[in-house]
């Protein structure tokens, strides 16, 4: 099922420099050797789990580029790399895969296998008391800011109540039109002091399709209790190409609010740590605006 496609410029662009003998001699090395240093191929595959089961949604990135695809419905991917080049395929609920590229090339019929994560839910002791929901809503005052580019994740910091069980959150989008494809990995996850994206512990993971403004996500089956240094809940930007093109034809669009008490919005690119947003918006400090319901006793 793997197809590996060389890419002949370094050949071509050399024959038509030995052709032209006129082009000067600048040119003439540039090209050769700037075609042999381009040269890359063309992989394609699948990405499975230890049983077999297709892995939709995995991230496959080109490590040194920090570039990359998502793999399709079905597990498979097709990705254009310099052969010297790594990939890294990476997905919320698998121990991250590191291959070099030169080892793939030999490889007939390329099966990418990722080794399953456990996520350990805190045990709640339900004790029956009296509780009661509340609603957390950060600024009304919102405008539209940006629409994240392929890679990114954005996750907003619960801190305004600790100690009781998450019920819902509510993200703020911008509906996508008609046509659009559009994916988003929804991603809970305990806040770690080094905020790296290797060391942060999953605790629930999602993907949903954006189809309105507001996506609503029930967590009260979960479990979920908030601890004192807060959680961090966030989308992962994913999308997909109509079959007849290779252009995205629907990006993920956050709503933000203006300037809060507390820098709350956290970004993360593939391979990169996370970073507060105000170091992400320049001028601005910004949070992604959501709305979360909070279990706690009266």
């Amino acid at each position: 099922m793997n197809q590996i496609v060389f890419n002949n410029s370094s050949l071509t662009i050399k024959n038509n420099n030995l052709v032209n003998f006129g082009i000067t001699f600048f040119l003439l090395f540039f090209s050769v050797n700037g075609s042999f240093a381009q040269e890359s191929i063309t992989i394609q595959g699948k990405i499975e789990n230890k049983d077999g089961v297709a892995i939709p949604f995995c991230s496959v990135i080109i490590k040194e580029k920090q570039k990359g695809v998502y793999s399709d419905l079905e597990g498979k991917f097709e990705i254009k790399a310099n052969k010297e080049y790594s990939l890294v395929f990476s997905h919320l609920s698998h121990s991250n895969k590191t291959v070099a590229i030169n080892d793939l090339i030999q490889n007939q019929n390329l099966i990418i296998q990722l080794n399953p994560l456990s996520f350990p839910i805190p045990a709640v002791d339900i004790v029956p008391k009296k509780m009661k929901l509340v609603k957390f809503k950060n600024s009304k005052r919102s405008h539209y800011s940006f629409g994240p580019s392929r890679g990114y994740t954005v996750a907003y910091h619960l801190t305004d109540h600790v100690g009781g069980l998450l019920q819902e959150v509510t993200f703020y989008l911008r509906k996508p039109n008609a046509k659009s494809n559009v994916f988003a990995g929804i991603r809970i996850f305990r806040k770690d002091d080094k905020m790296s994206n290797e060391n942060n512990l999953y605790i629930k993971n999602d993907v949903r399709q954006i189809r309105k403004r507001k996506l609503k996500v029930d967590f009260s089956d979960d479990h979920i209790e908030i601890p004192p240094e807060g959680l961090l809940v966030g989308l992962e930007y994913i999308s997909f190409s109509s079959l007849n093109s290779d252009t995205n034809i629907g990006r993920l669009k956050i709503y933000y609010t203006n300037i809060f008490n507390k820098f709350k919005t956290y970004v993360s690119t593939w391979g990169n740590d996370w970073r507060l947003d105000q170091e992400v918006h320049l001028n601005k400090v910004q949070n992604m605006k959501i709305s979360y319901k909070v279990l706690v006793e009266e």
